[in-house]
């Protein structure tokens, strides 16, 4: 009767010098291989994206900034009051690009360009707060003031109301280069 026996694979002995060896021909081997990669690179013909023309945009030269874009006034229990007044100077055109106010309940605020309601109605809201403004898209013509005006309906407290308007005019020769320009 024959017994089967299991056999165990014989390790080699390799001594640790042959090792150490074969690591440092394995890492010659490599570095040679990167090598060869960066010569390649460096031989390889160099494509340049293509480039893209884009035309030069001109910036109205008579562009100013909208002066004092934050105004607030505390409006006194049960009055009325005017709390934003910009008037464009001269022979300006522009755009109102961001808004922002604050509200408290028993206000309404009524927001004019050019003498005509923005809103339909008196604003009993907060469009947004004035230090993150909402970016208006399309924004809006002014081609002579804006004002907001504020009525407080408390019996009780008087209210610090804040408005921020920002934007840009110009020189009416130049509002279709502004315009152009504000939407490139």
């Amino acid at each position: 009767m024959s017994s089967s026996r299991l056999k165990k694979p014989v390790k080699e002995f390799i001594p640790p010098e042959f090792k150490l060896a074969e690591e440092i021909i394995e890492r010659e081997s490599l570095a040679e291989e990167i090598g060869e990669e960066i010569v390649r690179a460096i031989r390889a013909p160099v494509v340049m994206p293509p480039t893209v023309v884009v035309p030069e945009m001109e910036f109205p030269s008579t562009a100013l900034r909208f002066l004092k874009p934050h105004q607030y006034l505390t409006v006194p229990t049960n009055s009325t009051k005017r709390v934003y007044f910009y008037k464009l100077p001269g022979d300006h055109r522009g755009v109102i690009q961001r808004v922002g106010n604050t509200f408290y309940s028993e206000t309404k605020a009524t927001w004019r360009v050019d003498g005509k309601e923005v809103y339909g109605q008196p604003i009993e809201r907060e469009i947004a707060n004035i230090n993150s403004p909402l970016e208006l898209r399309p924004p809006i013509p002014v081609t002579d003031r804006i004002e907001w005006i504020v009525k407080n309906e408390s019996g009780e407290f008087d209210r610090e109301y804040h408005v921020l308007m920002d934007g840009i005019s110009c020189h009416k020769s130049e509002y279709d280069l502004l315009l152009s320009w504000l939407k490139a």
